[in-house]
């Protein structure tokens, strides 16, 4: 796929120039304040997350090193759309944002809190009884975060996976998130017509 591998290569260079950009700034800044110059960072690894026949569907985890204290990380996804030979975003295989959220709030929350409660010692909360809820204890917008689309076998699309990068849904410590929520006819529901057959619903056995 010579098209996606040019965008890539360009998505890589675009981030170098900014980096290289950035540690000038910083290393000027340094010297006029007269402190030193801690050397910025930024590292990157594109990972398949689903091949099928007609999609290949790709994440990464990007470290970003501001020269701070610690580094800090992001979540980046794309879509290759086989057939018509160009990218695609996940938003975009869905009838609308809200009919996406409407489907997916539910089960995303409570698997959300359930990771929190795993990370926390068996506590989804980080405030006391007495306090406001923490804005680590609510549950996040999950389009404010990055989707992307994964399959388990080559028949197609069967988990939407939220991740969550530090800061999002719980502090630094406790690291990123990554909700997959598998692909119910709720959720198939909220999928364009024309992109249906992408995805293959996972039922629950015994139902």
């Amino acid at each position: 796929m010579p098209p996606l591998r040019a965008w890539l290569a360009a998505d890589e260079a675009t981030a170098r120039r900014h980096l290289v950009a950035e540690s000038a700034s910083a290393k000027a800044d340094a010297a006029r304040g007269e402190y030193p110059f801690h050397p910025l960072g930024r590292w990157q690894e594109w990972q398949v997350l689903a091949d099928t026949p007609g999609w290949l569907s790709l994440t990464a985890l990007i470290g970003i090193d501001s020269g701070g204290a610690h580094p800090n990380y992001a979540y980046a996804a794309t879509l290759w759309d086989k057939a018509a030979g160009q990218r695609r975003k996940t938003i975009d295989l869905f009838t609308a944002p809200a009919a996406l959220a409407t489907a997916i709030h539910t089960p995303f929350c409570a698997e959300l809190q359930a990771q929190r409660a795993h990370k926390r010692g068996g506590q989804a909360s980080l405030s006391q009884p007495s306090m406001d809820m923490s804005e680590f204890d609510t549950c996040p917008d999950p389009l404010a975060q990055t989707l992307a689309l994964r399959a388990d076998s080559s028949a197609g699309f069967d988990h939407l996976v939220v991740l969550i990068a530090p800061y999002e849904a719980g502090p630094y410590a406790e690291g990123t998130y990554e909700i997959a929520l598998p692909v119910t006819p709720a959720l198939l529901a909220s999928v364009k017509p024309q992109w249906r057959n992408s995805f293959t619903p996972i039922r629950k056995s015994g139902g």
